[in-house]
Parts: structure tokens; C-alpha cells; sequence
């Protein structure tokens, strides 16, 4: 049985934090425990702390901790500290081996305060402070917890200049010992560089594409029109993968990297790039970024400062972005604080993977070529299933028991069908043999893009394929059955509550009668349009603008 599904089914059984307090240095927690639980405070495997309660109310009760006094001791050790419980139950029917130990649930209020609940005590005239912060996470996407940080820190002088990790900010031998060949790898690559710099002319044109697929997108559309200008005819079109960084890469294949970045004089890039952050480009190298996406809910970047794997402060892999894409105004605030770079340094234009996608010609092909394959779903309602992924970009899947196929496919009846697209990053695909007929998985079938167009109501969560909707004029809605886990763990711009352009429900059934009713508070549709696409030109084309107003050096 899947595990999410048996979390769901026993998240009452996991006592649940209810309050968090800390006055000076006293920490206070308020406990919701039917079960009445010994509760620890643990840091990983290391010895657990058993902390003492005191019964408030009926199944209600206070913690107290004297952080400066942990366990009549001191101070804790610097580390992440968790508040959990034993229980043999739970753990068999999770089948969890080893030691049967969870963390505490904690209430939703309590995750949207937790940024507020971080403290900072300074002493030795300021060069030195005591850190008490938390943090909330989910290892399942069912439960929230929360993990608190006690770290005693000094200034860092040369913040500015750190990409990653020093060598002593590791206590093992072995971990000092890759960082250090680490450093000195990006010394040699920063070393190389710099005489590739010296030896070459800049006058190529690159392009860096995603390391988890093939060249698509903006850099695609960019990269076929340059073709169909013959910019290629005038300077050198340089494609690579932006796995230059990570695992698996030798040296030669670095050496190869750096000097094609050397020989830029446009670097077009449609995200971060990993090798980007140890090298610091030539002034004669301009970097533009063309992001993938247009508005949406996850947080990247800088706007994820602080949470789970943070970038660091002077990351250059977009802190010498020179020119960014903005596909409206209202997103140059969002893009800001991805990439942390100045509002002057973007520029207003369509996005060039959306030139003439809504050609008339174009929708005419897109629709033909779609019924030809599919005629069952000519004259037919189309509802479109599109969610993002959960969980790592590695190993990324979608809880499908939230989403009973069985129940939609009795609703769509014989006038209706669904068209399912998970997101590439999702493993595992959902069981469709038994519904078929009205519900069909067309995921890595066919571009996103074209089946929008063919697309009467979108179904969506927090992916930001609903800002290319919107520009469709037509109803969507917001299935976001795990709102507060995902928008309090993964970090996000704007709450889908907030800013979803479309209704919003938050348990399955509620999508089922949204459905039903046709109702998708399609005000919000409009407002968005006109918020984002007031002064949208269609005929535009993006990659023209960028080719002549950069390459072609045109006013």
C-alpha cells in the first residue's frame, strides 16, 4: 500500500504542535497528544532528549525549555534539532524498519508564523551571535514538521566572494579532503578561463540548454530562428548542456566548457547554470537569461534564500545575468528577486517558445493534426490534467491517490474526456488501462503547448503552465488538495489563494463539483489577462526582438 496513502489515513495518530513561543531564551511548545507520547528533542541519530510535559487541558500540553540550560548541560550543539515520538504501531503499518521514531505533526498556523519565530543574540561585540531558527519540511508531502536550528556563528568577511562550502566548514577528514580538490578544481577552471580569455576572440554565440533534456523551449525557438536569419552563416552557434558542475563531468569535458565560454560574446541560458557559479565571465561576455517559465507559485532562486538547499548570497550564476527576459511587466518584480540582479538590466518581451503559437494558422495545423490522431475526442469537452511534481527534481512523483480517475471518468460521461500530462520530472505514470475510453496519458507524447490549444478547462496546481493558458481566455482550476505542506516547505512567490488566476479547491471532491457546476470563478481568468496581457501582441515575435536588439545590435 502506498505510504502517503497510510500517512493520510493515521495523520491523527502523530501529536501535534499547536503553538511555538520563545520569549528571551525560553522556548515553549503547546502539544495536542490524545496519545500522551513521550516527546524527545533529537538531532538525527545522535542521543535523544526526553522533555518534560505538563497537561494544560484534555490532551493538551506544554513543553519548556531553557535553551541557554538544555538537559541541566548548557547550550546546545550547533545542528538541527527535531521534536519526535516512538511509536511500534505506526511504523508497521509503514513498514519502517530500524528505530521507530517520527516527528511531531505541526499545525498549518504554525508553519505560516515560522519565519517570525527566528532569533538572534549577539555578544562578543557583535562578531559573534547565538542563532535560534526554524524551519518546516515534509519528507512525505502529507505532514508538515518542523526542525529548529541552534548554531553559534561569527562574521563571514568574504561572503561576497563564496560560491560554496570552505574547507573548514567540514569536521571529517574525507569531506575536507573532496572539498579541498573541489576548491582547487574551480581554481584551475577560474585559472583556464582567464588565458582562454586572453588567447580568444569573443564573437560566438552561446546557448545552454537545461542538463536534464534536450535543447527546447525559448533556447529552441531562439536557436531556429537564428538558423532561419543565417546568423550562423556570420559567427559560430554553440550548443551544451549545462551539466558542466555536476557529477559525472571529467576534465576534458570541463577544459572543452570552459573554453566555449571564452570564446562567447552572448551566453543565452533559459535557468541557473551550475559551472556558472566558479566562473566570473569577461566584460566582453554578455550572459542573458531567457527563463523557461512565466508567471507561476514555486519560488527559485533567490526568492528560496534561506530555505532547504539555499543558493549562496554571491551566486554568479545569476548574479552576472547582464540581460533578462520579462514577458510583462508585472513579472520583472518576480524575476528580481529570482535572479537578485537590478530592474534595469530586464527587458520587455513576449516569450520566443510562444511566437506564433497563436497564429491562426498555427492553432488551424495544431488542431488538425491532433483530431487526426485522436478523432474519438473531435466535438468532445476537453479537460486538461497537469500537475506539477512532488518531492526532488531526481526523484520526482505525484500522489495519484488523491485523484480518483474512477470517479472522474463516471463524471466526464459520454460528452467529455481528459487528457492527462504529468510533469517530465514525475517517475511514475498513473493506471489509465480501466478508463481509456474518456481518459487518456499523453504524457511525453505530445508538447504541453499544442494540447492547450485544443484544451477546453485546464486542471493545474502550483505549475506555471496556467500562465500560458491564461492568454487562451479560458477556465481553469487550482486542485491544491496540499497547499499549506507545499507552499510553507517548497517556498513560493504568491499563495495560489492570493494570486490564482481561477477557483481554487482544496479536496478532491470539491474539484469534482467545480466540474460539475461549470464553476471556475472566471473573473479571475480575465483580471489576470489584463493584468499580464493588456498590451500582448500576438504578431510580435520575441526572437526577432532579441536577435536584432543583441546579435544584430538594431535599435
Amino acid at each position: 500500500m502506498d505510504k502517503a496513502y497510510v500517512l493520510q489515513e493515521n495523520k491523527d495518530k502523530f501529536p501535534l504542535i499547536t503553538d511555538i513561543t520563545i520569549d528571551r531564551l525560553f522556548l515553549r511548545l503547546i502539544i495536542f497528544d490524545p496519545g500522551d507520547h513521550y516527546i524527545y528533542m533529537s538531532k538525527g541519530k545522535e542521543e535523544k532528549i526526553l522533555l518534560s510535559k505538563e497537561q494544560i487541558e484534555k490532551d493538551t500540553y506544554r513543553i519548556s525549555l531553557e535553551l541557554f540550560c538544555i538537559d541541566n548541560k548548557g547550550f546546545l550543539e550547533n545542528g538541527l534539532y527535531s521534536f519526535g515520538f516512538y511509536d511500534t504501531e505506526l511504523a508497521g503499518l509503514l513498514k519502517k524498519g530500524g528505530i521507530p521514531f517520527f516527528s511531531c505533526a505541526v499545525h498549518e498556523d504554525i508553519a505560516r508564523m515560522i519565519p517570525s519565530l527566528s532569533r538572534v543574540y549577539k555578544y562578543g561585540s557583535n562578531n559573534y551571535a547565538y542563532n535560534i531558527s526554524f524551519n518546516v519540511f515534509s519528507s512525505d508531502d502529507v505532514i508538515i514538521h518542523i526542525k529548529m536550528a541552534s548554531f553559534f556563528v561569527r562574521i563571514d568577511k568574504g561572503w561576497h566572494k563564496r560560491t560554496r562550502e570552505s574547507v573548514r566548514d567540514f569536521h571529517t577528514f574525507k569531506k575536507k579532503s573532496k572539498s579541498l580538490l573541489k576548491s582547487t578544481q574551480h581554481v584551475f577552471l577560474r585559472l583556464l578561463y582567464r588565458i582562454f580569455v586572453s588567447l580568444c576572440q569573443q564573437k560566438s554565440v552561446m546557448i545552454i540548454y537545461k542538463f536534464t533534456g534536450s535543447l527546447a523551449g525559448n533556447l529552441a525557438a531562439i536557436y531556429k530562428r537564428m538558423q532561419e536569419q543565417g546568423i550562423d552563416r556570420n559567427r559560430s552557434i554553440v550548443l551544451q548542456s549545462s551539466d558542466g558542475g555536476r557529477k559525472n563531468v571529467n576534465t576534458i569535458e570541463y577544459m572543452k566548457i570552459i573554453r566555449k565560454l571564452a570564446q562567447a560574446e552572448y551566453i543565452f541560458v533559459d535557468g541557473p547554470v551550475p559551472i556558472l557559479k566558479y566562473i566570473k565571465l569577461s566584460d566582453k561576455t554578455k550572459l542573458v537569461q531567457l527563463w523557461h517559465a512565466g508567471a507561476g507559485f514555486k519560488g527559485a532562486g533567490f526568492a528560496r534564500f534561506g530555505i532547504g538547499e539555499s543558493i549562496f548570497p554571491n551566486n554568479l550564476s545569476h548574479r552576472q545575468v547582464s540581460h533578462a527576459l520579462a514577458a510583462s511587466p508585472p513579472l520583472i518584480d518576480v524575476f528580481n528577486e529570482v535572479i537578485g540582479i537590478p530592474k534595469d538590466r530586464f527587458f520587455i518581451a513576449n516569450m520566443p517558445r510562444l511566437d506564433n503559437w497563436l497564429n491562426a494558422k498555427n492553432i488551424e495545423q495544431v488542431k488538425e493534426k491532433f483530431f487526426s490522431d485522436f478523432p474519438e475526442f473531435s466535438s468532445k469537452k476537453i479537460i486538461l490534467f497537469a500537475p506539477t511534481y512532488r518531492g526532488k527534481v531526481s526523484k520526482g512523483y505525484y500522489p495519484y491517490h488523491m485523484m480518483d480517475f474512477k470517479r472522474v471518468y463516471d463524471l466526464l460521461g459520454e460528452d467529455s474526456v481528459m487528457i492527462v500530462k504529468m510533469h517530465p520530472n514525475i517517475i511514475e505514470s498513473p493506471v489509465l488501462d480501466d478508463f481509456s475510453k474518456r481518459i487518456i496519458d499523453l504524457s511525453g507524447r505530445i508538447e504541453i503547448n499544442d494540447i492547450l490549444l485544443v484544451t477546453d478547462v485546464l486542471i493545474t496546481d502550483y505549475s506555471s503552465t496556467y500562465y500560458d493558458f491564461a492568454l487562451l481566455k479560458r477556465p481553469m482550476i487550482f486542485f491544491c488538495f496540499d497547499k499549506y505542506i507545499y507552499e510553507n516547505t517548497r517556498g513560493v512567490y504568491q499563495t495560489v489563494d492570493d494570486a490564482a488566476p481561477g477557483k481554487v479547491v482544496n479536496t478532491f471532491d470539491e474539484l469534482l463539483t467545480a466540474l460539475q457546476n461549470d464553476d471556475y470563478d472566471f473573473d479571475k481568468t480575465l483580471k489576470f489577462y489584463d493584468d499580464f496581457f493588456s498590451d500582448y501582441n500576438s504578431q510580435q515575435s520575441a526572437s526577432d526582438y532579441i536577435i536584432d536588439n543583441f546579435l544584430l545590435k538594431r535599435d
